[in-house]
């Protein structure tokens, strides 16, 4: 769980902004809550749950996450395609360095959907 005196930060922050449609956040505000429902999320919590822990509507936390900057987390990764392994196996490599040797297309497709 993130620092709980973080949390309560942001989610009196938020709490003091004056709400309503057409009320803008601080983009600075707007960020910190950002990073803290991803945070939330990675740990398991739903939307709704990840919104209500700092005062948010659900779709308001959902939009401001999927609005955000490729720069501060989500981007594309680069991808190499090599020749075809003998016997139709292939060797699949994390950015992170994981290697799995061996699979199949099958098997990478399954992975790809699992992690999603």
């Amino acid at each position: 769980m993130p620092d709980s005196r973080t949390l309560a930060s942001i989610r009196r922050a938020l709490g003091r902004h004056e709400s309503g449609r057409g009320k803008r956040y601080p983009s600075a505000l707007k960020a910190r809550a950002t990073t803290m429902v991803l945070k939330l999320r990675d740990e398991g919590l739903s939307w709704a749950a990840a919104a209500a822990e700092l005062g948010l509507r659900t779709e308001t936390a959902r939009r401001w996450c999927h609005q955000r900057p490729a720069a501060l987390g989500h981007r594309m990764r680069r991808v190499e395609i090599v020749t075809e392994q003998p016997g139709g196996q292939l060797v699949l490599v994390t950015p992170s360095g994981l290697r799995l040797e061996g699979c199949t297309l099958d098997d990478v497709a399954s992975l790809l959907r699992a992690l999603a």
